[in-house]
């Protein structure tokens, strides 16, 4: 429905009303594609786009870029992330640096998942950020039925804090990843956590029959992670997992 080209975005600090955007646009797209068709695609051109807060996907929308090293989206330690339970997303063909991905639904402890289908090819999240703040993950995926990776990336060159992970995976999800790769040797943290944060001390698990595994990591009590199937073929992980 729309092609945003490259204009500058608001420098830190200052106000962008009735003048630039904190999200070169991408934002602005989103909204108006959601708000007058209910979704669709927006493709962004090639160009460093400088972001400066989050961009908050629709349900419906479809993000996609001309190639990995030819749509850059400078993040600002700012994340692409969901509108609560927006389902029915892909993200395809750019670069999304010093920032990440956080794929969430309002209610990760829900049975079965409140979203579903997210779709996320030829992406490559790449970071050297320094000291980042704790509980820092570049990407997280929780509460997701459906979720398919291809040629997935995430690269991690930087010293963030100890806490850090690169890559958090929590419960209720389903996902399959097909190609890629995650290089975080010095994240402090893991370069994967398969746990995410789907811990809970005041809410019983339930077993949900659609997923491969359903018993909790923790038999006897009310915490760790259940209702999970990955599937991840041909994913080169160097880091802690």
């Amino acid at each position: 429905y729309g092609t945003i080209q490259n204009p500058a975005a608001c420098p830190p600090g200052q106000s962008c009303v009735g003048q630039k955007t904190q999200t070169a646009g991408i934002q602005e797209a989103v909204n108006y594609v959601y708000n007058t068709y209910g979704g669709g695609k927006i493709y962004i051109r090639p160009g460093t786009y400088n972001v400066q807060s989050n961009v908050v996907l629709q349900q419906n929308i479809s993000l996609t870029g001309a190639g990995k090293d030819l749509t850059i989206l400078n993040m600002n330690t700012n994340k692409i992330t969901t509108n609560g339970n927006a389902s029915f997303i892909k993200i395809e063909d750019m670069k999304i640096a010093q920032g990440g991905l956080s794929l969430a639904t309002s209610n990760i402890f829900s049975v079965p998942s409140l979203a579903k289908d997210i779709v996320i090819r030829r992406v490559r999240v790449e970071n050297d950020i320094q000291g980042a703040q704790s509980a820092w993950y570049y990407v997280v995926i929780n509460g997701y039925y459906n979720v398919y990776l291809e040629d997935f990336e995430i690269v991690d060159t930087g010293t963030p804090r100890s806490t850090n992970d690169a890559l958090g995976i929590g419960g209720n999800v389903k996902l399959t990843w097909i190609g890629g790769k995650v290089y975080a040797p010095s994240t402090g943290g893991a370069g994967i956590n398969w746990e995410g944060v789907i811990e809970n001390t005041s809410q019983p698990l339930v077993d949900y029959p659609d997923y491969s595994l359903q018993a909790p990591f923790n038999p006897t009590g009310t915490t760790g992670m259940e209702n999970i199937d990955y599937y991840i073929e041909g994913v080169d992980i160097v880091g802690d997992v």
